[in-house]
């Protein structure tokens, strides 16, 4: 028992550094870390609240980074004296930004 809560402990402060101060890819795999872990069960209810808790951050953290992406995406793709972002297109005519474009932020 006392070992799970040493690994618990490791695995939380690695988590919240990726929340903090981690890549995109780094937040991302915590989260997915998190998921699995919350979907195994098996956790003290106050533990399951904490998990979710950091998953909620996580996965903010992972949309910001996502939105500031596509932000840069759109100024980098504006024609000049086009007062619009417009998303670059694919050689065969998609949009790179069409899997983003119905999320909400």
């Amino acid at each position: 028992m006392i070992g799970d809560a040493v690994v618990a402990a490791a695995d939380d402060a690695r988590w919240e550094a990726a929340l903090a101060s981690g890549t995109f890819e780094d937040a991302s795999e915590a989260l997915e870390e998190v998921v699995v872990r919350l979907e195994a069960g098996r956790l003290p209810l106050q533990r399951t609240i904490d998990l979710y808790d950091l998953g909620v951050r996580l996965a903010a953290r992972c949309d910001a980074d996502l939105a500031a992406a596509e932000l840069r995406i759109r100024e980098l793709t504006v024609e000049p004296g086009d007062g619009a972002a417009e998303a670059s297109s694919a050689p065969n005519g998609l949009s790179l930004l069409a899997p983003y474009d119905d999320v909400p932020f």
